[in-house]
């Protein structure tokens, strides 16, 4: 058995033990999930130690799993997949430390933790779209049972429009993937859900997924008409308007560990799977969708910024950031430059890593205030100085300032959209740039009223009992500050990774 798959089922067999346990004893529980987040983080920076760039796929694993379907186990590490699989292990090592006050079914609640990461794992590194197909749905499924169950507030209400919101995308992205394995067989007589295999010959024959399809007499083009399914089916988990709904409802409704995932890791899933899919096998029609598709991010932009301003539960106001971020995202892979889809990948990097850093640290505010409302806090820092400098720190890599890694991120995207073909995306990189500010007032509001406003010991009686976070919660978050804190300062070491990853989409894309 190979690394690659080793990282994919070590989770899932660690989940099973833990399964064995009696539920009593919570403390191999926890062992068990923490030693095991550690081993995926220890193979994910080997894997990253050993990757020799140079664009070819390193690690392959693979074998015939149906032969008549043409389907195959087939995993392999690109310079993407790694970067984003060590982002997966340190969210999951961090959120599993931020865990240890769950009590209630702790066995169910950490099994369940390690099989969604698992599937994670299997989506960063399949090239077979069936695989990648199942493995996305092992990844977003166990999110219904982890808020349902361990969530606060409206909980089933936001678990079940989450798995139904995804579901509707998921059906999108099977209708998608079967018309894509179709058409090439069409052309090739090749059975095949090869994801490689598929690009290689779309470089080699350029025909590929080209034909027209007859709808009620009109005659559409195959990827004018499958890349909509593409990038809304996965743009519902990256939090695309108007599918973004299910967001903020599901994180201010999930434990702190589930909303470090659901935001660091989870959400990326959707970029990442227009990248790998929808720019890779279907170039014409993410051109033909590009400004359409790319106004709607700037709604996200916009939209989410203006309404994390106006929220005053904490875990609101970090999810319409997270809707508004994800949009730029989304933004830099429809403007199909270079810069603008590697600026992507870092933002997505960036953004795993500020987002897992905040649930984190309002869980640890929640844990001892036991409110999120930001009217019923003030003068925190009087008690909590490392819960306010990690908080601060979040907030400003949020803003976008140099030296952290949202800015790096979100230069290279704005960059790469004003160089975009259409020139109607120099004007939208104009308001998305614009959007920044009102980050800036949401991000320092927060952080004023929080943690330098009066302390009032009337607004809740648990000031007097307030206290800092304890050395695994300031370990969890120190480690999160470091990867973004190193990526600011030199973000052309990540970014070299990426760009080896995406050379094969460039090449599809003619860049």
């Amino acid at each position: 058995m190979g690394p690659l798959s080793l990282l994919v089922i070590i989770p899932i067999i660690a989940a099973i033990v833990i399964i064995c346990l009696p539920k009593e004893n919570k403390f191999a529980i926890r062992a068990i999930a923490t030693g095991t987040a550690f081993v995926t983080v220890v193979i994910s920076f080997l894997l990253l130690a050993k990757f020799q760039k140079g664009g070819d796929l390193q690690f392959v694993e693979q074998f015939t799993w149906v032969k008549e379907l043409g389907i195959d186990y087939y995993l392999a590490l690109d310079g993407m997949g790694v970067v984003l699989c060590v982002l997966n292990s340190v969210i999951l090592f961090c959120g599993i430390l931020s865990s240890y006050n769950i009590e209630d079914r702790t066995k169910e609640y950490f099994a369940l933790l390690l099989i969604l990461a698992g599937g994670v794992f299997g989506v960063f590194l399949s090239y077979d779209l069936f695989i990648f197909f199942l493995f996305y749905e092992v990844a977003v499924l166990p999110m219904y049972l982890l808020i349902g169950v361990w969530g606060t507030g409206q909980k089933e209400y936001a678990a079940m429009k989450l798995t139904l919101m995804l579901l509707f995308g998921s059906a999108l992205i099977m209708v998608a993937l079967l018309a894509i394995y179709w058409s090439f067989f069409n052309v090739t007589g090749q059975l095949t859900f090869n994801l490689k295999t598929m690009m290689d010959a779309l470089h080699s024959n350029p025909t590929l997924f080209q034909e027209n399809i007859n709808i009620l007499g009109y005659q559409i083009h195959f990827q004018t008409l499958i890349y909509p399914m593409v990038f809304m089916g996965f743009g519902v988990l990256s939090g695309l308007f108007p599918f973004h709904t299910w967001s903020p409802d599901g994180h201010a409704s999930a434990p702190t560990a589930v909303s470090m995932l659901h935001a660091g890791v989870l959400m990326k899933l959707g970029a990442f799977g227009i990248i790998r899919i929808g720019l890779a096998l279907l170039p014409d029609g993410a051109a033909t969708w590009a400004l359409p598709f790319a106004l709607l991010t700037l709604i996200n932009i916009v939209y989410g910024a203006l309404a994390a301003m106006n929220q005053t539960d904490l875990k609101y106001i970090v999810a319409y950031s997270s809707v508004s971020h994800m949009g730029i995202v989304n933004l830099g892979i429809c403007a199909m430059t270079i810069e603008s889809i590697q600026g992507s990948v870092l933002q997505m990097i960036s953004h795993g890593m500020m987002t897992g850093l905040f649930f984190g640290l309002i869980g640890i505010i929640y844990s001892r205030l036991h409110t999120r409302d930001i009217r019923k806090m003030g003068g925190i820092v009087q008690k909590m100085p490392f819960a306010t400098m990690a908080f601060t720190f979040a907030g400003f890599a949020s803003l976008g300032l140099p030296g952290l890694s949202g800015f790096a991120a979100e230069v290279m995207v704005f960059m790469g959209t004003v160089q975009a073909k259409l020139p109607a995306f120099q004007w939208i990189a104009v308001v998305a740039c614009i959007s920044v500010v009102f980050t800036a007032i949401y991000i320092l509001r927060s952080i004023q009223k929080i943690f330098y406003g009066p302390f009032e010991i009337e607004k809740n009686q648990y000031f007097a009992t307030l206290t800092d976070a304890t050395s695994i919660e300031k370990t969890a978050m120190s480690i999160l500050m470091g990867f973004i804190l190193l990526i600011g300062l030199y973000p052309a070491f990540t970014v070299r990774y990426i760009f080896d990853g995406l050379l094969p989409v460039f090449r599809n894309l003619g860049l």
